[in-house]
């Protein structure tokens, strides 16, 4: 891994970590519905890869996937599908 890469990757974290608590400590409320929605485009997306592991439909498990779909619900589902086919092909 390239020193630029490794400090943009703790930069990153690093301001997700101080955003979260910025949000916790200013809006309690948000806060929990923004975990809480995370949780569950999580799971949206364990399902998608779940039942589509048959006929080759997968999206990868991680934090920014799984925040497009709690934010945007199933056009998050359909976001990512459409960066998946323009990219990775």
């Amino acid at each position: 891994m390239e020193v630029g890469h490794l400090i943009f990757c703790i930069a990153t974290v690093l301001y997700a970590a101080v955003f979260l608590l910025l949000l916790i400590l200013r809006r309690p409320r948000a806060a929990i519905v923004f975990l809480l929605r995370l949780a569950l485009g999580w799971g949206a997306i364990w399902l998608i890869n779940y039942l589509g592991e048959n006929v080759g439909i997968h999206i990868g498990r991680n934090p920014v996937n799984a925040g497009a779909v709690g934010m945007l619900g199933l056009p998050g589902v359909g976001l990512l599908f459409m960066l998946r086919r323009l990219f990775v092909l």
